[in-house]
């Protein structure tokens, strides 16, 4: 390859255009980053010079044009791939024009960063050997390229791979049955709402996996048996309302899995939740979500806005086991209509309740089995505030249950509970002259707590 010609009119180069008045290097510059490993290849630039690439960090990578401009780049021979990694002359690179014949090995934040590059692309390339796509497409903002037909099966990751691709909204087929990973796979693809079809048999994380899709609603068949981590996975999919069955008998992490769905109210089925110790904003912001659920929380420890801001909810919930939880703060705040029996809960090792009702409007039940021995400083504020539902009869009952005081007519409290609590009871108040006025008393003049609530009801 003596000149630029005769490596342009090859069929197999990579072809690649950059501008090099985009930022980063000088404005006659660009440097070309390739990715650590076997490399022997020939560059030609596009301004009749080329150079012969032995190593990946050759500073002859780094290119002097006689003027700046545009310039179509051509790699052909042997190289792992490129490797602008979110940095460098990232910017500069226009467009993918070709992918040639080179076996890319590992793609492993290839375009990272590569905001103005666009696919003009019609080949395929060869990635049959390619080992991991995490972030390949990362932050590729004008990437809309097609994978169909491409490789996948020796690929182990493909984490963050089309992440903040703004406009990127193309089918994806991935026969990838060695990839561990999909976390965070197309987080914040603003545009993105193709069908997906994928071997994920033996992935272990989709966590993040459509995290902000916000035009994303299509459906969703994944095999999740061995998956660990399914966080955050529909996180502001504000578009997405699809049935969603999942064989979960590993996965111990639910947190912020549909929060900020706001139309989501179709079935949510999983297999086997036992192993789940993080349920917290599991359903947050859910607004119309109102559809039954049975979920196994025997190891659940953290139940924070578990189902806050779910504005329509009013479903069973006694399949709830409450063991183990020490969190469970704005579990239903905001659940305007929920009412359901929450008699069951263990709450022996809550150390937070707050705002745990609040703007429960219709929500109106017997707490007094509840045990709050663990509840400490400001754990109880703003409990019940505008609970405008929950009575004098019920919340006095609680107050009772909660101290002990009902089984010692003498007047002493037989439950013990933490002092300096700072607690929000409903606007209701207690029944005067009742044990549970007796109650509220010792909380506030022996228990040193600090209660506020619609103070004392006479009947």
């Amino acid at each position: 390859m003596s000149n630029y010609a005769s490596v342009i009119n090859h069929p197999d180069p990579f072809l690649i255009t950059v501008d090099t008045t985009k930022a980063g290097s000088a404005a006659d510059t660009f440097v070309l980053p390739l990715y650590p490993g076997t490399t022997n290849c020939v560059v030609e630039w596009g301004d009749d010079t080329s150079d012969h690439i032995k190593i990946s960090t050759q500073t002859d990578l780094t290119h002097v044009y006689p003027n700046s401009g545009s310039y179509q780049v051509s790699i052909i021979g042997n190289f792992v791939g490129t490797y602008f990694a979110n940095g460098g002359d990232k910017l500069k690179l226009s467009s993918i024009d070709q992918w040639g014949s080179n076996s890319f090995t590992n793609m492993t934040k290839n375009f990272q960063g590569c905001e103005n590059m666009v696919a003009n692309y019609t080949d395929v390339p060869n990635v049959s050997e390619c080992i991991a796509f995490f972030g390949a497409f990362q932050i590729c903002r004008s990437f809309n390229g097609s994978i169909a037909g491409w490789d996948f099966s020796n690929s182990l990751s493909f984490a963050n791979c089309f992440e903040f691709c703004d406009v990127f909204d193309q089918p994806l087929v991935i026969n990838a049955p060695l990839a561990t990973t999909y976390a965070s796979m197309l987080s914040s693809a603003t545009s993105f709402n193709s069908s997906i079809t994928i071997d994920s048999s033996n992935s272990n994380s989709f966590a993040g996996m459509f995290g902000n899709c916000t035009v994303f609603n299509q459906p969703v068949n994944l095999d999740t048996s061995k998956a660990t981590n399914l966080s955050n996975m529909f996180i502001n999919c504000v578009a997405f309302d699809q049935d969603i069955n999942f064989t979960t008998p590993l996965v111990n992490n639910m947190s912020t899995m549909f929060s900020g769905c706001h139309v989501f109210n179709s079935s949510a089925s999983f297999s086997d939740t036992s192993n789940v110790t993080l349920f917290n904003s599991f359903m947050n912001q859910c607004r119309l979500f109102n559809q039954p659920i049975t979920l196994d929380t025997t190891g659940a420890t953290n139940m924070l806005q578990m189902f806050g801001n779910c504005w329509a909810f009013n479903q069973d919930v006694s399949w709830l086991t409450t063991t183990g939880v020490t969190n469970m703060q704005q579990m239903f705040t905001l659940c305007y209509v929920f009412d359901q029996d929450v008699s069951h809960f263990d709450t022996s090792l809550v150390t937070t309740f707050l705002q745990m009702f609040r703007f429960c409007y219709d929500f109106n039940q017997d707490l007094s089995s509840w045990d709050i021995g663990s509840l400490i400083s400001t754990g109880g504020s703003l409990m019940f505030d505008t609970a405008t539902s929950f009575t004098h009869t019920n919340y006095s009952s609680s107050l009772i249950g909660w101290t002990g005081w009902d089984n010692q007519p003498s007047g002493s409290a037989t439950q013990y509970v933490e002092p300096n609590v700072t607690f929000t009871g409903p606007p209701a108040g207690v029944i005067s002259g009742s044990h549970a006025d007796r109650a509220r008393t010792y909380l506030v003049d022996i228990k040193l707590w600090t209660i506020t609530d619609g103070g004392y009801y006479v009947p």
